[in-house]
């Protein structure tokens, strides 16, 4: 997950990237309050709040792991 607001996190981020080009995922799952809700409620961002940008942003990246071959 990833703080876009902070300088620290987007530091971070171009440090993975520089460091393992090509191997670090187009899309950033940002952090919400959302996920510790759907935890208490027991249930997946993408069924608790299907419509919200963390669910979409799971599915991105789903997408993008199915692109790459590395969905199994």
């Amino acid at each position: 997950m990833h703080d876009g607001r902070t300088l620290h996190a987007k530091e971070v981020l171009e440090r993975l990237q520089e460091a393992f080009p090509g191997q670090v995922f187009d899309t950033a799952i940002s952090r919400t309050v959302k996920f510790p809700d759907a935890t208490v409620a027991r249930k997946p961002i993408t069924q608790f709040a299907p419509s919200s940008d963390a669910a979409e942003a799971y599915r991105r990246v789903a997408r993008e792991l199915v692109k790459r071959g590395s969905a199994a």
